[in-house]
């Protein structure tokens, strides 16, 4: 279940939500509204290279907060590590099904507002923001519920795989996505592997 990414989601996942959601209404189009991470599935499915066939099935598409170009951020010491280390490195570090497993257990144990100071801090290193425009009284309590379970495989994706490491943007080409799913087969032949070795 945690071996998805964000192209995937893009490419498979909403053109599946929208063919649902039409069926169930009967309706012809939808509006579509996103937010951050969903405005980067939006974005990749409707690429080029993708699947801008869903395009005829929305009628707007309006992006909130939208994820999709990295800035100065792709200059961050850490997104540069990321994109050097292999995959094997990467799951050693951050995880294999959920990304930084840890950052998710001190959730239970930590007082909440204690949880919620350093989960804002978090946030402000990795993304570089702040929450002067925010009314702060409500940080402690708004960041008790980030970050959240997420997938590593989806994070290797942002952070040091495809997307932002490599492109500064979210839209690869379909070359790209080829050779990004020949990735994913390999690295299952290889987990497969090592988790049967009598097989082999």
């Amino acid at each position: 279940m945690w071996a998805w990414n964000i192209r995937q989601m893009g490419v498979m996942d909403l053109p599946a939500l929208i063919s649902r959601v039409l069926a169930e209404t009967g309706f012809a189009k939808l509006g579509l509204i996103t937010h951050s991470q969903g405005t980067t599935q939006a974005f990749v499915a409707l690429a080029k290279e993708q699947r801008p066939d869903i395009g005829a099935k929305i009628s707007v598409f309006c992006a909130l907060a939208p994820a999709a170009y990295a800035g100065p951020l792709i200059g961050k010491a850490y997104l540069k590590f990321m994109r050097v280390i292999n995959t094997a490195a990467f799951r050693a570090i951050f995880g294999i099904h959920a990304f930084i497993p840890l950052m998710l257990s001190m959730h239970s144990l930590l007082p909440r507002r204690l949880y919620g100071f350093m989960g804002y801090r978090v946030f402000s290193f990795l993304f570089n923001w702040s929450d002067a425009r925010w009314e702060r009284a409500l940080r402690n309590r708004m960041f008790q519920f980030a970050p959240v379970y997420v997938s590593a495989e989806s994070m290797r994706w942002w952070l040091g795989r495809e997307c932002f490491a490599t492109q500064k943007c979210v839209l690869a080409t379909r070359e790209a996505g080829r050779l990004e799913d020949e990735e994913d087969e390999a690295d299952d032949r290889e987990d497969r592997r090592a988790n049967n070795p009598e097989r082999e």
